[in-house]
């Protein structure tokens, strides 16, 4: 459900692609429910992938855990790119060195780098990082709606399991 947070901001801030500045998220989650967003329905698009989760040309992991554990993760991202990386994962002071740069508060200093200008109304690119921040946009109808949907589309795929909290 974080996905629908992130990607109505993202449309809103990317003004040279998207004309929807003004939109809610009442707006984006009617568009977002009914599948009529870039790509079309996010479960379309994420269901097909999952099944490719375990092939070994695909890491899968989801914000929450990386949240959760961020060396982990970078020691996984490193084994999974090999070579040099490997090397760089067994390295304190480089894997330190990427938790730092990698953080909330130093990516927030340098918004330019990670997108283009956005309008001054607009969130800046990074925003909060908090897992479970969905709740603060969502009113109980829409959570339903979006849980009921979620739960029908990932039916016996696994992802059942993912993000219902």
């Amino acid at each position: 459900m974080y996905c629908l947070v992130s990607f109505y901001h993202h449309t809103r801030g990317f003004v040279q692609h998207y004309d929807f500045t003004d939109g809610t998220f009442d707006d984006f989650f009617e568009c977002f429910i009914r599948g009529k967003v870039d790509f079309g329905d996010y479960f379309d698009n994420l269901v097909p992938w999952y099944e490719h989760k375990d092939d070994p040309n695909v890491l899968f992991f989801t914000y929450e855990t990386m949240k959760a554990d961020l060396k982990s993760i970078i020691i996984k991202i490193g084994n999974f790119l090999g070579n040099k990386y490997l090397y760089t994962v067994e390295n304190e002071s480089i894997i330190n060195k990427i938790i730092v740069n990698s953080s909330l508060q130093k990516m927030k200093k340098d918004q330019q780098r990670w997108s283009s200008k956005r309008p001054e109304n607009m969130p800046s690119f990074v925003r909060k990082g908090k897992v479970g921040s969905w709740k603060d946009y969502f009113s109980p109808e829409q959570k339903q709606r979006l849980t009921e949907k979620f739960i029908m589309k990932t039916a016996g795929t696994g992802l059942e399991n993912l993000w219902l909290d």
